[in-house]
């Protein structure tokens, strides 16, 4: 009888213990001394923000999978802030992550809706399924030093983006309103 409570106890501590399941479609990326990590949990989309492998930020739940994810520094206080689409059945949204430094923590602020079906467009020649079809993109664009974002790019032959007739352009200043919820 003895044997089997602490045979018990033990079962129970390594359940208790063990780490989470793994997310279904998991992907990760790394920016330095943070990791953005998406994925499913069950049926659930999953992000979360890890900085030096401990966690500062995690969203469960919605509608929506994670598809794009960048970096850019929004709201200068040394912590990166993440733009990232969001990928619906019948359309894509872009949102940003914002670090708020005196919780250690992030906020979501969704920035536009519905990119790929807002305007009656054509990307052309170019199909969305196209691997040189960015949901978005983060670039100067008008050459003030600071990245814009840019949804529904093009990656030419060159290797340089360029915008097209769908593309919608996000300036670092509305993103900067946006983020300091100031009207």
């Amino acid at each position: 009888m003895k044997y089997m409570k602490v045979t018990l106890l033990f079962l129970l501590f390594s359940y208790c213990s063990s780490p989470e399941k793994p997310l279904q479609y998991e992907k990760r990326w790394n920016y330095g001394k943070f990791t953005v990590v998406t994925g499913f949990d069950e049926q659930n989309p999953v992000i979360t923000i890890l900085q030096d492998d401990v966690q500062v930020f995690s969203k469960k739940g919605g509608d929506a999978a994670y598809g794009d994810i960048d970096t850019m520094d929004i709201n200068k206080d040394g912590m990166l802030d993440f733009v990232f689409e969001s990928k619906y059945e019948d359309g894509s949204t872009v949102g940003m992550l914002v670090s708020v430094k005196k919780k250690q923590t992030y906020k979501i602020y969704n920035i536009a809706d519905d990119i790929l079906n807002k305007y009656d467009c054509s990307t052309a020649p170019y199909a969305q399924g196209d691997a040189r079809l960015k949901s978005f993109v983060l670039m100067d664009v008008d050459k003030n030093g600071k990245r814009d974002i840019v949804t529904m790019a093009i990656r030419n032959k060159q290797g340089l983006m360029e915008t097209t007739g769908c593309s919608i352009k996000i300036l670092y200043e509305e993103i900067a309103k946006i983020a300091s919820n100031k009207p």
